[in-house]
Parts: C-alpha cells; sequence; structure tokens
C-alpha cells in the first residue's frame, strides 16, 4: 500500500471498544479514523467525506451493520469502497446476509493490528485492479474520437486525453496534474455556463457553446459509468468545432 494516510470510517456503539480500535489503527502509522456511534451519524460523516475503507459493527440500535452497508452500496460512488464487518462471534446465517448486503471482510473482536492491516491492504489494493481494464476502455473510447476529447474528475483534472487534445492543449501526454481550466482556457479561469459545472450538478449530460480564441466550440459533458479511486464519477468532455468566426 502507498505511504498515502488512509481515511477509514470505524462504526461502533460501544465507546469504549470505538476509542480502543480507533487508538489500534492509528497505532499502524498510516490511517487516520473518524468515528461513528451508529449509522445514522456514520451516513451523515459521509455526505461530505470520501472514505479509503469503512469498518461497521454488526450489532448497533436503529440501523444495524447490515442494513447500513445496503444504504452505502445503493451510492454510485461507494460500490467498490472496501467494507469490513466486526462481529463477537461468527454466525454463517448472517455472514451470508451480509456478504449479499456488500461486506467484504468479517474481522473478529477485540481486533489484532497484524489482522485488520492485512485485511485494509488486500481490499484497498483489490479496489485498484477494476479501474486498469476501465482505463483502457476509456482511453480506446477517446482515441477513435477525432476532436479533442478528455476524461475529468469534477474538480477539472485530467485523467486521460486524446491525440487530438493533446496537439491542441500543447501538454505532454505523460504530464500530470494537468487541469482542463489551464489547458483548454488561455485566461485560465473557467467559461461561464461551464458544461461540466452543470454535468456535475445535475448528473446528466450537459451542452454549451464556448468561445476559444477565433473559433466556436460545441463542448458537451458526459457523466461516466466510471469512478476514480475515491469513488468520485468521472465524465468524458468532448470539443466539437461549430464554425470559425469572423476576425473584427
Amino acid at each position: 500500500m502507498s505511504d498515502r494516510v488512509r481515511t477509514v470510517l470505524l462504526v461502533d456503539d460501544s465507546d469504549v471498544l470505538r476509542r480502543l480500535a480507533a487508538v489500534t489503527l492509528t497505532s499502524l502509522g498510516s490511517y487516520e479514523v473518524d468515528q461513528a456511534s451508529d449509522a445514522v451519524e456514520a451516513l451523515a460523516l459521509m455526505l461530505d467525506k470520501d472514505y479509503d475503507a469503512v469498518i461497521t459493527d454488526y450489532y448497533m440500535p436503529g440501523l444495524d451493520g447490515i442494513e447500513f452497508v445496503r444504504r452505502i452500496r445503493r451510492k454510485p460512488e461507494c460500490e467498490r469502497l472496501p467494507v469490513v464487518m466486526v462481529t463477537t462471534e461468527r454466525d454463517s446465517f448472517v455472514e451470508q446476509e451480509a456478504r449479499a448486503a456488500g461486506v467484504d471482510e468479517f474481522v473478529m473482536k477485540p481486533f489484532d493490528p497484524l489482522t485488520i492491516r492485512e485485511v485494509l491492504e488486500r481490499l484497498m489494493q483489490a479496489t485498484k485492479a477494476p479501474a486498469i481494464s476501465l482505463r483502457i476502455d476509456a482511453q480506446s473510447l477517446l482515441d477513435a474520437i477525432p476532436y479533442p476529447a478528455m476524461v475529468l474528475d469534477r474538480y477539472h483534472n485530467v485523467i486521460l486525453g486524446n491525440a487530438s487534445f493533446w496537439r491542441r492543449t500543447g501538454a505532454g501526454i505523460s504530464d500530470s496534474g494537468v487541469r482542463c481550466v489551464e489547458a483548454m482556457h488561455g485566461s485560465g479561469s473557467l467559461p461561464l455556463n461551464c458544461p461540466l459545472v452543470e454535468a456535475v450538478r445535475t448528473g446528466a449530460v450537459a451542452e454549451e457553446d464556448v468561445i476559444e480564441g477565433d473559433a466556436r466550440l460545441r463542448v458537451t459533458v458526459y457523466p461516466m459509468d466510471l469512478y476514480d479511486d475515491q469513488g468520485n464519477c468521472l465524465y468524458l468532455h468532448i470539443a466539437r468545432p461549430v464554425d470559425e468566426l469572423v476576425p473584427d
């Protein structure tokens, strides 16, 4: 696993056990731990923050661990989020129901630091595997488009681009950290009615005509069934020339 600190959401109604588990995880040195005393509090935290993994107790008042997992799995951005359930005893019926809800792995209480580290590292590494084939598919799609096209995240970072995009922007295909606002817009600021902003807001296809230099471009942004490592939706951005503007 990389040296980047991973964020873990720990959900348990027992204050003592939750604190002990948080200390255990923090002691491993590469985890930042947020705590929730029940599923409702956890769901509220997940509205404002993306997590690398969730560890939840099974027995909790109100929403139990299985119903909590069902609810987070309904969110597209959480489809591949590693979820570990902790239990005080093994029950084949409960495990079967939990796996059907979307639980990836089970760990017995109390936490064994080496065991939980091995489980988290394995699950987090596994979430990267599908992204390889998805990246290839996305690149193949881009290369088939004759106009400048790119895959972006919601923060305007360029994830992939086709040859036409790299030629137009002058950016190198191996450059990292390229943002469309810098590569595509000489002013360094977003155009009015940016279609990416609209697509992120609505979750639907957005289209606008944008003037760039002496050309008018019809920019269309499509939400994709493709997600980054944090579970955020990615967007396909295509800029088609409409016509040439007449100089003043």
